[in-house]
C-alpha cells in the first residue's frame, strides 16, 4: 500500500497577510448615514479615510505585515534549509536502495552545496552578519521533525517511498515559502536572483521527486 503523509505548514510562521480593504459605494440618492452612538462595529470592518484610499483596521483586529524579513534572515533561512537539507541526505544515503532514489539524494546534495557557496558570497559581499530570528529556528525544528519519521523506517523500499515523500513535503513548501515570503520581501538584488535560481532548482527537484514516488508506488505489491 502507498504511504500517504500529511503536509506540514511549514510557512505558517511566515505567512505575510495581504491588506483587504474593503471598499463600499453608498446607492445613488441616500444620504451618509451618520455614524451610530451605540452599537459595536462588525468584526473585520473599518473605518475608510475620504480621499486615501486606505482603512483604518477596526478596533481588535490585528494590522497586517508589510516588512516581512531582513535580507540578512532571508540569508539564514536559506542556509538553513540547505544545511538540513544536506545533513538528512547524507545521513540516510546507506537506507536507500533504489537507485534513481540514491541518484536524487546526490542531486539534492550537489545542489544544496552549490548554494550555500552562492549564499557564503553574498554574505561576505554585503557584510551580513548571522541573523537567526525565532521564526527562522522555527522553520528549523519543523523541518528537521518533517524528516524525523526516516530515523524508524526499514530499509528499502519502505525508506525509499518515506524518503522522498519527506523530500516532496519540504520542497513543496520551500517553493511556497519563497513565493509568498521571501520574495517579497528580499531588497538586495543579487539575493533576489539566488532566491529565483533556488526556486527553479527546486522545483525541478519537486517534479523529478514526484516522478520517482509514482514508479515507487506502482512497484509495492497489493495488499
Amino acid at each position: 500500500m502507498s504511504r500517504i503523509k500529511h503536509s506540514l505548514p511549514l510557512t505558517v510562521a511566515f505567512a505575510v497577510a495581504l491588506p483587504c480593504a474593503a471598499a463600499f459605494a453608498m446607492p445613488p440618492d441616500q444620504p451618509q448615514p451618520s455614524t451610530p452612538t451605540t452599537g459595536t462595529q462588525p468584526p473585520g470592518t473599518g473605518t475608510r479615510t475620504p480621499g486615501t484610499g486606505t482603512t483604518t483596521p477596526a478596533p481588535g483586529t490585528t494590522t497586517p505585515a508589510t516588512d516581512g524579513l531582513t535580507d540578512e534572515e532571508i540569508v539564514t533561512f536559506l542556509e538553513v534549509y540547505n544545511d538540513v537539507g544536506l545533513d538528512n541526505n547524507r545521513k540516510h544515503r546507506k537506507s536507500m536502495k533504489d537507485k534513481r532514489v540514491k541518484k536524487f539524494a546526490e542531486t539534492r546534495i550537489k545542489h544544496a552545496n552549490g548554494a550555500k557557496k552562492r549564499l557564503t558570497t553574498i554574505r561576505t559581499r554585503n557584510k551580513f552578519k548571522p541573523k537567526r530570528s525565532g521564526d527562522v529556528t522555527n522553520y528549523e525544528t519543523t523541518v528537521v521533525e518533517a524528516y524525523g519519521d526516516l530515523d524508524n523506517t526499514k530499509k528499502g523500499r519502505e525508506f525509499d517511498t518515506a524518503y522522498i515523500d519527506d523530500e516532496i513535503q519540504v520542497m513543496t513548501n520551500m517553493v511556497d515559502t519563497i513565493d509568498r515570503v521571501l520574495l517579497p520581501s528580499v531588497d538586495l538584488p543579487e539575493l533576489r536572483d539566488e532566491l529565483t535560481t533556488m526556486r527553479t532548482e527546486v522545483q525541478g527537484d519537486i517534479r523529478e521527486a514526484e516522478k520517482i514516488r509514482d514508479s515507487l508506488r506502482e512497484q509495492q505489491p497489493v495488499t
